[in-house]
């Protein structure tokens, strides 16, 4: 919902305490950005402000909240600075310290604040986890594409298949210097143990391969029970997300779009397997990044060998 008046508000318990979230980045981190504002919000009875004037400018993503059903206010940039301040100078602004969870934002005593930076850490809303849940059901209608590509896991299902999504990001971490820099991507060796691992823990898997560079996840991790899927180029992010959660098991890669389809993902017998260290910047704690009860694999990248020999068939 776009906010036309201020006064309409979701209910809170004052509907002049606002915490604003200020989100930044893909989905994922938008979502990180949510729920960490949502928690805060909740603590104090207030309601939750979405600031999207980070993509004035940034045009590599766009806002897609709008696809989740967030109990939140999305403002225009135009609201944004009339409520902060062009410069923020009308509001408290928080910042986390650093990537790893900063116990300081945990305990801020006030919810009237502007949430801004990266939350990447379950820790930020572990106590409210069954609200983001709710929060995170998607309201948008799938499309062509997503429909099919459910119906073939969902069949895959029926056929006594174990799905497993596998997550391969490259794309902008192999394309841009700074960005391959501070991420890295998930070597050869890190997909083979990581399947090596599922044939071991899961009865009669069969891998969908999710990827933003499909052709090059088709020539280097095709094969033997494993499925690429090629959305198209018009595909929202969300579609491959909740493909990705709809399948039993995970092996994410290093990034945080994974992450939340395996979280949403969440059922009993579980197997998430994820990297260790989560960034290829070892001056990054991303510790607390996987969850305590995911598999953590910690093998250094080696981004373009291909990975069919390493496989089992």
């Amino acid at each position: 919902m776009v906010a036309d008046d201020l006064k309409w508000m979701a209910p809170c318990d004052d509907p002049l305490r606002m915490t604003i979230a200020q989100i930044e980045g893909g989905l994922a981190s938008q979502m990180f950005g949510y729920a960490a504002a949502r928690r805060l919000a909740l603590q104090h009875g207030a309601q939750v402000l979405i600031d999207p004037r980070n993509y004035r400018t940034y045009k590599k993503w766009s806002p897609e909240l709008h696809h989740l059903d967030v109990e939140a206010v999305m403002l225009t940039p135009e609201q944004a600075d009339e409520i902060c301040g062009p410069s923020n100078e009308f509001v408290t602004t928080v910042r986390p310290r650093h990537l790893h969870v900063d116990r300081a934002v945990l305990h801020l005593p006030v919810a009237e604040v502007l949430m801004v930076g990266n939350y990447t850490s379950e820790d930020y809303f572990f106590d409210v986890a069954d609200v983001i849940r709710s929060d995170f059901k998607r309201v948008s209608t799938p499309d062509a594409y997503a429909v099919e590509a459910n119906e073939a896991i969902r069949a895959k299902r029926a056929e006594g298949y174990s799905p497993v999504a596998l997550h391969v990001r490259r794309g902008d971490y192999v394309q841009e210097a700074h960005t391959l820099a501070a991420h890295g991507v998930c070597s050869p060796e890190y997909y083979a143990n990581a399947v090596l691992l599922v044939e071991r823990l899961v009865e009669n898997p069969w891998y969908f391969v999710f990827s933003n560079d499909a052709a090059w996840s088709a020539e280097h991790l095709g094969g033997e029970r494993r499925t690429v899927m090629w959305p198209t180029p018009s595909t929202p992010p969300v579609e491959d997300m909740f493909l990705m959660a709809e399948c039993d098991h995970h092996i994410i890669a290093n990034s945080t779009y994974s992450w939340w389809a395996a979280w949403l993902g969440e059922k009993p017998g579980q197997v998430v397997v994820g990297p260790r260290p989560f960034m290829a910047d070892r001056s990054m704690n991303t510790e607390d990044t996987l969850r305590r009860n995911w598999i953590s694999l910690g093998i250094q990248p080696r981004p373009d060998q291909d990975v069919r020999s390493l496989w089992p068939s």
